[in-house]
């Protein structure tokens, strides 16, 4: 589960923050980008975003990441809930 979690929080961070800009498009914070590349040595979000495919499979992995939890409280019931 250890490393189920570092992916999903290495995906998070993949989210768009505040005052988010390519050019002149404004991306939206907390949106799903399909794509960064890299300018001006700064990671810059594609304009395809949001990604819808990307959102649907970040989603699956919170419901994957839920399950996964309460298999382990229902092994040790010790886990914090």
């Amino acid at each position: 589960m250890a490393e189920q979690v570092t992916y999903f929080n290495r995906s998070l961070g993949q989210i768009t923050g505040e005052n988010c800009r390519v050019g002149k498009y404004h991306i939206p914070a907390w949106k799903c980008p399909e794509l960064y590349y890299i300018q001006d040595g700064a990671y810059i979000p594609n304009v395809s975003t949001p990604l819808l495919w990307t959102q649907a499979n970040l989603m699956v992995a919170l419901k994957l990441l839920e399950q996964s939890l309460t298999l382990a409280q229902n092994a040790n019931p010790d886990v914090p809930e």
